[in-house]
This record gives structure tokens, sequence and C-alpha cells, in this order.
């Protein structure tokens, strides 16, 4: 068994979707010092890498969300 590259400690960070770009790991989550890609204020639930874009799709019906009250297919495109 190998010791875990990340993990959440006593706190809990919610990760719910991950993935690779490039050298780069995304993940979404609940946590808030981990650098963000994106301010909606969305939540967010999983993440795909595509070529240049990333795909993105909300929860924000949950009870707890706090953002929108619509989920979301979210493309995030990088400036060209």
């Amino acid at each position: 068994m190998e010791t875990a590259h990340l993990h959440s400690d006593n706190d809990t960070w919610a990760p719910s979707g991950i993935a690779f770009r490039g050298d780069e790991l995304l993940s979404t989550s609940d946590r808030n010092d981990l650098k963000p890609i994106d301010a909606s204020g969305d939540r967010f639930r999983d993440v795909l890498s595509v070529g240049d874009d990333l795909y993105a799709i909300t929860t924000n019906r949950s009870p707890r969300g706090e953002g929108p009250s619509d989920d979301h297919l979210i493309k995030l495109s990088p400036k060209l």
C-alpha cells in the first residue's frame, strides 16, 4: 500500500470529480483554499478535459448548494 499524495486530513473537502490536464490535476470540490479556475458560484461536481477546453457539470439544485438555482453544463475555454 502506498501513502496517498493528497488527502483531506481531518477536514472534508468533498472531492467529487477529478481529471488530469497535461501535468495538472483538476478536482471539483467544496474546498475554498484550492486554486480556483472559475468564480461563478456554481457547485461543481465533475470535470472533463477535452483538448484546450474544460467541461464541468454543476449540482446547484442540491439542498446544500449556495450558487445559482439551475444546474449547468459549463464549457471553460482559454483566452486566445
